[in-house]
């Protein structure tokens, strides 16, 4: 009971001051700044080549449909098997079991990891560089978000592939479909929005805004695009602060195996909020791709 209690103490303050930190990090340097983080930064050297010297539009269009469509077809039937199994698991009486039963082979986690690390390692590169630059700039977005969700539950659920002899048996893993399922969400809504810039003569990042408005509140954009930019300053930053305490929670109150049970709920937070943002940014491209 001493134990548990002190641990406890330690996950809840651990939580807080990780909390404070993404506050302090993320969002106070706007209030503090107004429009800018902390330092008032100007464009790096990096942004600034990256938006005189543009690869073409037209190029890149055609890059994200070819990763956008290699994703879509491996993570399909991923995602399908994982569904199917799930509910044959937990959904159906044992006499549907019986006559609903998948093929033995579907259910190797081998031939998931080889069909989803293209997803992730090829397709999805995009996505975790955009989302490691955006992080570095203080502007964690929903690429941040899928990146982090996708490769923490990439790198559980290698784990329990790799050493499953040793771990705990999640019955509900591995979480390879819904990995791959983030990054292909998420290289569609970049696809649309691409053809949205090309379509309208845009050819700079974050909807066609200069990169001096990254981090602004005052945001020179199309509303519906501006709405979006809005909804990314709120949901990431509590999306990250909702994985810290969900974490710290299930690691300390969660039902055994404490620590697996924390990592999956940690990495389903940003998986959940990432891919509320991709449909929202999908459903906004559409718009402006048709407007």
């Amino acid at each position: 009971m001493g134990f548990d209690l002190f641990m406890a103490v330690v996950a809840i303050v651990a939580a807080s001051l990780l909390t404070w930190r993404i506050l302090r990090w993320y969002v106070a340097p706007f209030a503090a700044a107004g429009d800018t983080p902390s330092g008032d930064k100007a464009p790096s050297a990096a942004d600034s080549a990256a938006q005189a010297q543009p690869p073409s539009p037209s190029d890149a269009t055609h890059d994200a449909l070819r990763s956008f469509i290699i994703a879509a077809v491996l993570t399909i039937p991923a995602l399908l098997i994982n569904v199917l199994h799930n509910i044959i698991l937990h959904g159906l009486t044992p006499s549907s079991v019986s006559s609903m039963s998948l093929p033995l082979w579907t259910a190797n986690s081998w031939l998931q990891v080889i069909v989803i690390t293209p997803v992730l390692f090829y397709c999805g590169t995009p996505i975790a560089v955009e989302g490691w630059l955006s992080l570095t700039r203080h502007a964690p977005d929903l690429n941040t978000l899928i990146a982090g969700g996708a490769g923490a539950a990439y790198i559980y659920s290698l784990a329990l592939t790799i050493m499953a002899p040793i771990l705990p048996t999640d019955p509900e893993g591995p979480y390879f479909g819904f990995a791959g399922l983030a990054v292909t969400l998420a290289l569609l809504g970049r696809l649309l929005e691409m053809r949205a810039l090309l379509r309208h003569g845009g050819a700079t990042p974050r909807w066609g805004l200069p990169a001096e408005q990254w981090h602004s509140r005052r945001v020179s954009a199309p509303a519906s695009v501006e709405r979006y930019y809005r909804l990314t300053m709120f949901v990431v930053p509590t999306a990250l602060i909702a994985t810290t305490w969900a974490f710290a929670l299930f690691i300390v109150f969660g039902p055994q195996p404490r620590l697996a049970r924390a990592v999956v709920i940690g990495f389903s937070v940003l998986m959940v909020a990432g891919l509320a943002l991709a449909a929202t940014k999908v459903v906004v491209a559409w718009k402006l791709l048709h407007a």
